[in-house]
């Protein structure tokens, strides 16, 4: 394969803010090629055979027809270095990934972030690591293995900062608008930053491709439907308070203090994720 035939975009992240989504609707546009395989870590992690990752990696555009725009996604991929002490990686991280990126594919490359309230974004991804089988429910938010990013996916502006350390502005596209009442809105935002038409007909734009486990958020927390937890509820270690919503049993995992704690760590970053936006010619689609 030769070597131009590589992404000219990236949908790089965030975890748990619509990249799956983004990427099955951009899947569909006939001037677009997406492997079907996202969350290829060929950058993001340290391979014993680097020949051999990237042939593997660089495979996986093979299909693209002459003149389709080709593109990669990997959630991961936001994800930069921070310099905290609950920022921990795999050991196999590669810490070099945003100028491994670069070096692969040049300056002209094209990136696609969205993001979510990083509150909400942290108990999306807390309960998706449960669904996975990734965490024990004995660990509160707050206390979950620090691997796992609840905390430092969310310090969106940290990592836009390295970001904009390595590309153009311009090259980068942030969308913050939420999917289910923006999906159409932000599709054709997308479009027109990679250069295709946007009249393309989209379908199933407000199907999420996740649906998540059933949660619902009252004054004292988030609540989960007891029988999705039936069989893990014996073996955790700490009070789960319960309660009967409309008939239906729910479990609270999470407390309004951990979310109002939750905000009080992303406050901060978040002022920097907005003075950014301010001062640089991101794409933002509004």
């Amino acid at each position: 394969m030769p070597d131009h035939q590589l992404p000219a975009f990236f949908i790089v992240g965030a975890q748990k803010c619509g990249t799956s989504w983004l990427h099955r609707q951009l899947s569909s546009h006939p001037q677009v090629y997406l492997p079907e395989d996202k969350d290829h870590e060929y950058f993001s992690l340290l391979h014993p055979d680097p020949g051999q990752a990237r042939q593997a990696w660089q495979q996986r555009f093979a299909g693209a027809a002459p003149g389709q725009l080709i593109g990669d996604a990997a959630a991961s991929h936001f994800l930069t270095p921070l310099d905290q002490p609950w920022h921990i990686r795999p050991r196999d991280y590669n810490p070099a990934l945003l100028s491994g990126m670069i070096e692969a594919l040049g300056q002209a490359l094209k990136i696609i972030v969205l993001l979510r309230d990083p509150v909400a974004r942290a108990v999306s991804a807390y309960l998706h690591h449960y669904a996975m089988g990734q965490l024990d429910l004995s660990h509160g938010i707050l206390e979950a293995p620090d691997e796992l990013g609840i905390v430092s996916i969310g310090m969106y502006g940290q990592h836009l900062s390295h970001w904009l350390g390595v590309l153009d502005a311009g090259n980068i596209y942030l969308e913050t608008r939420p999917i289910s009442t923006s999906a159409d809105d932000i599709l054709t935002s997308i479009c027109r930053f990679l250069g295709i038409t946007d009249k393309h007909p989209f379908s199933g734009v407000t199907q999420p491709v996740f649906p998540g486990i059933q949660r619902i958020r009252n004054e004292q927390g988030i609540w989960v439907k007891h029988q999705r937890l039936r069989q893990a509820l014996p073996d955790i270690q700490r009070a789960v308070p319960s309660m009967s919503i409309d008939g239906e049993d729910y479990v609270r995992l999470i407390h309004t203090q951990e979310l109002a704690k939750l905000h009080a760590i992303f406050a901060e970053d978040q002022q920097l994720l907005q003075q950014l936006i301010a001062t640089n010619p991101i794409y933002t689609g509004t």
